[in-house]
């Protein structure tokens, strides 16, 4: 099978000769990338995926902007926040922290879809036509946005305090995602298969909130974005960390095919649970844990956590294998490539 048909086969869960692999959009960081370069004695990002096995490649429009190279983590969200500082209230300008009126919210500078070259994912996903293409790879949050703007704990205080201003921002975030969204799809059509979209909504041990309050705020919106990306015969998966269990059922409502990253570390994560309960609807992206056994396993150990994933998650298909977030500098470079190979050697004959 081709890369891509390994991963139209797992979506439809239906057999494939192995488990698709992959390492999502900014998944690996520099120095690992270094060490796997000067394993396979490659130059490029690209050759360390074909040896890898990738059977994804993830697509962004270029950002117009001015900004820093994607390969050069930039220090501000192009919605005016600290980028990845969503938790951190003590790093960066929040611009938005001390809003207290909904005009103060229609008054922000938010961004504009303008500020994208669209042609530029045509361009790739025909370039890597023989790959699933994710596009935009992008994980489009709309609570953590509203996080980077105003800090953590007066994100969290305004769900309960203030709902007009958090109606105010949804709505201006979503109108962004839902144009940016549109534009991207409509660059490349036929060539895209999956959009990635997601939220941080929980942590090690349970919801940032309750259900009902995501109901109250963000299914909607999502359910919109959703169905945008459905009308183009794209999948749409879901980028949300941590306990996220109690989730599942709604974003399923409102259309979800692909849920990731899988942190089964987390509490109720249980992937036999997740594959018996929501293995008819989902596909299953991630998995091999990065807490635990990634960082501080031996190569047999990741091994076998492979082989389990596969046994469990792959049974029937509906399984991509991944890492449970992003391989970071300090995962030996041995344990990568036992991920990979034994997913390859494993997923052949087991699934």
């Amino acid at each position: 099978m081709t890369p891509k048909e390994r991963v139209l086969a797992a979506l439809n869960r239906c057999a494939t000769d192995r488990v698709p692999v992959d390492i999502f959009h900014g998944g690996m960081y520099p120095e690992l990338e270094l060490r796997l370069k000067a394993h396979f004695g490659v130059l490029d990002s690209e050759a360390v995926r074909l040896a890898l096995g990738q059977d994804l490649r993830w697509v962004c429009p270029i950002y117009l902007s001015g900004g820093p190279p994607a390969a050069e983590w930039p220090t501000r969200s192009y919605f005016g926040g600290p980028f990845l500082a969503t938790y951190a209230d003590g790093v960066g300008e929040r611009p938005l922290r001390n809003v207290s009126t909904v005009a103060e919210v229609e008054r922000y500078p938010w961004p504009s879809p303008d500020a994208f070259d669209y042609a530029s994912v045509a361009t790739l996903a025909q370039t890597y036509r023989g790959y699933a293409i994710v596009a935009p790879g992008e994980w489009a949050p709309i609570f953590c946005r509203i996080s980077e703007l105003c800090g953590m704990e007066r994100a969290m205080t305004m769900l309960v305090q203030e709902p007009a201003i958090v109606d105010a921002m949804v709505e201006h975030i979503t109108d962004f995602y839902l144009e940016y969204y549109r534009r991207v799809l409509d660059a490349a059509p036929g060539l895209i298969d999956i959009a990635q979209t997601g939220d941080d909504l929980a942590g090690q041990k349970g919801l940032l909130f309750s259900v009902g309050t995501f109901r109250r705020y963000f299914k909607k919106p999502l359910g919109r974005l959703f169905e945008l990306i459905k009308s183009r015969g794209v999948r749409v998966m879901f980028h949300i960390c941590g306990a996220v269990q109690d989730l599942v059922p709604d974003l399923i409502d409102i259309g979800l095919d692909i849920l990731m990253p899988l942190q089964f570390s987390a509490v109720g994560m249980d992937p036999r649970t997740l594959k018996a309960e929501y293995g008819r609807h989902l596909c299953f992206y991630g998995g091999i844990d990065v807490q635990h056994t990634l960082p501080h396993g031996t190569p047999e150990e990741v091994r076998a956590e492979v082989r389990e994933r596969i046994d469990i998650l792959g049974s029937g298909g509906g399984y991509i294998l991944a890492s449970s977030h992003g391989l970071l500098d300090e995962v030996p470079t041995a344990n990568v490539l036992a991920m990979y190979e034994e997913a390859r050697r494993y997923g052949c004959s087991h699934l």
